[in-house]
Formats: C-alpha cells, structure tokens, sequence
C-alpha cells in the first residue's frame, strides 16, 4: 500500500512539474535608476626628494600635515583621513654623481573618505592651494542604495510582467499568478574622477578636474556624476488558456 502511494505522489508531481513548464511563461525584466551621490572619497598624492630617505620623508610629511590641518579647518573629520599607501627609495630619475640632493624620494598616497558633496568644492580647492603632487580620483557613492535597489527591482518586476502579458496575447491567453521569482544580480556604477571646476584657469592639479565656460573665469560648483543602479529579475507567470 505504501509503495502504491509513493507512486501514485511521485506521478502526481511528475504530472505537475509538466503542466507548470507547458502552462507558464518565463520573462526577464530590468531596470535602471540613476540617482546623484550623496558621498565622496578623494585621494591626493604626495611625494617629496630629498639627499636622504628621512630627509625626503620629512618633507613629505610636512606637506601632508599642512593640507590636512586645512582640511581640517574645513570640517573635516581626523578619522576620515588617513594615509593609505606610502613608499620610499631612490629617485632613479634624479640620482646624479654630481647633485645628490635629490637622490632619494618618498612617496604617501592620502585617502580623505565619507565627505557629503557640498564639501568636495572647497577640499579639492584647498588641496589646488597646497604642495601635493595631484588629486589621484575623486570617487562619489550613496549613504544607502537599499532603497533605490528597492525601487529598481519593482520596477524591473513590472518590466517582467508586461512582457510576459505581451507574449501571453500572442499565444492567445492571459497570464495569472507569478508562481517563480529569481533575482539576477544586478550593477551599480559610480562616478569615477568625473568632476569638474568650472572657470578654473591656473589649475594646480591634474587637467581633467578643470574646464571653462565660454571663456568666463568665475568659480562655479564642481558637480559629481549621477550614480546607475540596475536590477535584473527572472518571473515564471502562470499561463491561462
């Protein structure tokens, strides 16, 4: 008796996983937002000569003290700066048998993290006005993408369910229930060294952080890059006939 019901379940089952997959319809739906940054992490890079190792980080450290207590004076937070690359060793480019002051060299890449946006104008401003060798990028992020992922994934849903009305017209029926949902990972790409001062003519630091407008030389905003954050869904409607 048992094994007879055993059968009989497994026929069943067989019977219903057959009437799913010739009775549904499965579509893919994505979307996309864009959302503005609401954060920015920045790094500038430091690196000094010297005739020594310790006389090339001294100078080094002097000129990364003197940016950051401006930084500082801006608001910034201590914690929120910190060296997060250093190296030393000789200046191959300048070691020379007869000028030895700068045969040696030291090298500090400086993070500055978690700023909102209305600070970035006035860091990378005050950064232009120190001794640093470049601003290295200029990253911008969101406080929580929770919400726009949110967002984007009804959206995707509702991507997949007027597909599959579409393709369920064609076959001359409707869809019912959703009876299968799989989430596809999905992107989000932030802007990357993508800001801009406008006006700006002497530019102390790398030339893609500074254009003109019409030849105008005032000081306007810089303007981070909005951020894309896409989802991707898999949805199994039930197919009426």
């Amino acid at each position: 008796m048992i094994r007879i019901m055993c059968l009989l379940l497994m026929l069943q089952l067989s019977v219903s996983a057959s009437d799913v997959e010739k009775w549904s319809i499965s579509v893919y739906g994505s979307a996309k937002v864009e959302v503005v940054a609401e954060l920015a992490t920045i790094v500038y890079g430091v690196s000094e000569k010297g005739a020594s190792i310790d006389e090339a980080y001294a100078k080094m450290k002097t000129v990364i003290k003197a940016a950051n207590l401006d930084l500082r004076r801006l608001g910034v937070k201590e914690s929120d700066i910190f060296v997060s690359n250093f190296s030393s060793g000789d200046n191959y480019w300048g070691n020379s048998a007869f000028f030895k002051a700068d045969n040696f060299q030291a090298s500090s890449r400086v993070t500055i993290t978690n700023l909102d946006v209305s600070q970035v104008e006035a860091v990378i401003l005050s950064l232009g006005k120190n001794e640093i060798d470049k601003i290295l990028s200029v990253v911008y992020s969101l406080k929580s993408d929770a919400p726009h992922k949110q967002r984007a994934r009804e959206m995707a849903l509702l991507a997949a369910r007027e597909k599959a009305i579409q393709m369920a017209q064609t076959l001359k029926g409707s869809i019912g229930d959703a009876i299968a949902i799989e989430e596809i990972p999905g992107v989000s790409e932030a802007g990357y060294s993508a800001i801009a001062s406008r006006g700006l003519r002497q530019n102390p630091f790398n030339a893609v952080y500074a254009y003109e407008v019409a030849n105008k030389p005032e000081m306007t905003s810089f303007y981070p890059e909005k951020i894309s954050i896409e989802q991707h869904v898999r949805v199994v409607f039930h197919l009426i006939q």
